[in-house]
């Protein structure tokens, strides 16, 4: 399989394995001098662009969604290179036909940090050992979450689009953009008060 370089605004289709959507591979890789930690998120979207429920949030305290086709998966021990991964799994054959896009996002949680710190930050999609796209991303400031691309159905296929929009308002701001309620309070909640929590450790439902 050919791996397409992206950048900003491109995109590229997801080739079918025999008659159906092959299961995907998506990986948010963050480099930085400081041991910079990112946490992904995933958004389930309808036609309007919007969640159906706040079940269409996946991230660390929610890690799977649509009845199991779309997987935050666990994450092993940082290695030695400076390198923080987080990755998901998404079996596009299984995805329910009221899903539209998934899109793939990634934060900080410390208040005093952001993605500026960060020496590299990519959005790499696989089908088994195959890299399909690489998403390289630069010019990063004061973002603290930041929205890598999205998944998308173009008719009976798929296809991944580059995206690359930052949000200086964390993880917060970014949800709230496709239609999540958030309630710091609830077992949802998104917000600074339970991420600081919670960041003893790499936080996987």
């Amino acid at each position: 399989m050919t791996n397409a370089l992206l950048t900003k605004g491109t995109n590229t289709s997801i080739a079918a394995v025999g008659d159906s959507p092959p299961t995907i591979t998506v990986t948010i890789e963050v480099r930085s001098d400081c041991g910079l930690i990112t946490d992904a998120s995933v958004l389930l979207l309808g036609d309007d662009g919007r969640v159906r429920s706040s079940d269409d949030l996946i991230f660390y305290n929610q890690a799977t969604g649509a009845d199991g086709c779309v997987r935050l998966l666990d994450r092993e021990a940082d290695s030695i290179d400076d390198a923080s991964r987080d990755t998901i799994r998404i079996d596009l054959a299984e995805i329910s036909p009221d899903i539209a896009r998934i899109v793939v996002g990634a934060s900080v949680d410390d208040p005093e940090t952001s993605f500026g710190l960060a020496t590299a930050a990519s959005l790499i999609v696989s089908v088994d050992t195959d890299t399909i796209a690489t998403f390289p991303i630069d010019g990063l400031s004061a973002e603290r979450a930041l929205l890598f691309g999205e998944v998308y159905r173009r008719g009976d296929d798929w296809r991944i689009r580059a995206i690359g929009q930052g949000y200086e308002n964390g993880l917060e701001a970014l949800v709230t953009d496709f239609g999540v309620e958030v309630d710091n309070d609830s077992e949802h909640s998104t917000g600074q008060e339970q991420s600081s929590a919670d960041s003893g450790g790499r936080r996987r439902a």
